[in-house]
């Protein structure tokens, strides 16, 4: 019988031989969303078909860097951050919209200044 070698299964430390400190970041070069999120905004946004939901994370991301203020976003912008056709993000807003999920202020000429709905509560079971 071979005698088990423990050298062989010693778990090799990756930063030996390097000088110096390892300087690290607070955070990751990679935006993210800020929550939370209700879980029945997300259940109804999932719901309603399509891309509707990744339109909406995008509105909720766009909402955390404005500090949970109303915010400008128009249809171009929503699809350069997510990549979706901007036909289908306005189809996206449109139906958040119609469900009550965001409240929406439509200008002539102007991005489309978009509210959160963070009271929402969905469907109540009788």
């Amino acid at each position: 019988m071979k005698e088990i070698d423990p050298i062989e299964y010693e778990i090799k430390d990756s930063f030996r031989g390097i000088k110096g400190k390892i300087k690290g970041k607070r955070w990751l070069d990679v935006n993210f969303i800020k929550g939370p999120i209700p879980l029945p905004w997300l259940v109804k946004a999932g719901s309603l078909g399509g891309k509707t939901v990744l339109v909406g994370l995008c509105l909720w991301f766009k909402d955390g860097l404005n500090h949970q203020k109303p915010f400008r976003i128009g249809e171009k912008d929503i699809s350069k951050l997510v990549k979706v056709n901007r036909r289908t993000a306005l189809r996206g807003m449109q139906r958040l919209e119609k469900a009550g999920l965001v409240f929406v202020l439509r200008e002539p000429g102007c991005k489309l200044v978009v509210t959160i709905n963070r009271l929402f509560q969905g469907e109540r079971d009788q």
